[in-house]
């Protein structure tokens, strides 16, 4: 038989293709820029997982900066450092 539960859905959490809370066992979120290999931390291109990083971040608060990682010009990965998301900085008032 069919059960009413309220109003709303029951709440989700979001499906992840990379938790970045937990990438390879490593919390990468702590606010430190981390070098994630290609091949073995991901394996989308640089512009997914710079999507999914910045998707991450926003359902987490967070900002977050990506940077390509290259070494001879080849691509061999991305460093990435998620920070907390700050309201605005506040602006010090005369005389205070």
């Amino acid at each position: 038989m069919p059960t009413a539960i309220g109003t709303d859905f029951t709440p989700q959490k979001p499906k992840r293709k990379y938790d970045f809370k937990s990438l390879n066992g490593t919390d990468v979120t702590d606010g430190r820029v981390w070098q994630l290999a290609k091949g073995s931390d991901y394996t989308c291109s640089e512009s997914n997982i710079r999507e999914h990083a910045k998707r991450f971040a926003d359902e987490e608060n967070l900002d977050v900066d990506v940077r390509t990682a290259r070494q001879d010009n080849n691509v061999v990965g991305v460093e990435i450092r998620f920070t907390p998301k700050h309201a605005g900085a506040v602006q010090p008032q005369p005389g205070a």
